[in-house]
């Protein structure tokens, strides 16, 4: 109850499986109309576009929850444009992969021209891929280690980016579209 968070309101609630969101959302919408909550969202799969494409039609979701990264691109294949579309917040929960990329990555250097962007390790880069896509808001990396919370948090301009502020514009020429063909070629023989 709000009572027991000591609050009169929540600023964020999510409905977490987007299977039940027909049935939640109404009751959510009806707490944020009446000033219980500030935003409204759900945790969707990336995977399923349409489903997500027809809540937002039905319902005026503020925020969607999908898993991206590099190696997880599923989001792409529509939901991302959905989330845009309809003007919702985007937050990427799993933007590592799981941990997955890291370990793929693990041993190899980074690319000569990351340094040139900030990028010093390879969370960092994952990081940074995923949120120089112009529909996310904020990424959710995630840890129980003090050390990769450090390095994630020293990566320029995420500090910003968690706390949903707008972030750099113009994107950033890591994401795949944008690189040279020989980087290209790199990243899908390490990740492919």
């Amino acid at each position: 109850s709000l009572q027991r968070l000591r609050t009169d309101h929540l600023d964020l609630l999510q409905v977490h499986n987007i299977n039940d969101a027909e049935g939640l959302l109404p009751r959510m919408l009806e707490w944020k109309q009446a000033k219980k909550l500030r935003y409204v969202g759900v945790s969707a799969p990336a995977a399923q576009p349409e489903r997500l494409v027809a809540l937002m039609k039905k319902f005026q979701l503020d925020f969607v929850q999908l898993d991206y990264s590099l190696g997880n691109r599923a989001a792409d294949d529509g939901a991302l444009k959905a989330c845009q579309e309809h003007g919702a917040a985007v937050l990427i929960n799993l933007p590592l992969g799981r941990n997955g990329l890291l370990r793929k990555a693990q041993g190899r250097p980074l690319p000569p021209w990351a340094a040139e962007l900030g990028i010093a390790t390879w969370a960092q880069y994952f990081l940074k891929w995923v949120v120089a896509h112009p529909a996310i808001t904020c990424a959710i990396p995630g840890t129980t280690n003090v050390a990769h919370l450090e390095d994630d948090w020293s990566l320029d301009g995420l500090t910003t980016l968690v706390y949903g502020v707008p972030k750099l514009q113009a994107g950033l020429p890591i994401r795949e579209k944008k690189l040279p063909p020989e980087v290209k070629a790199a990243q899908r023989s390490l990740f492919a």
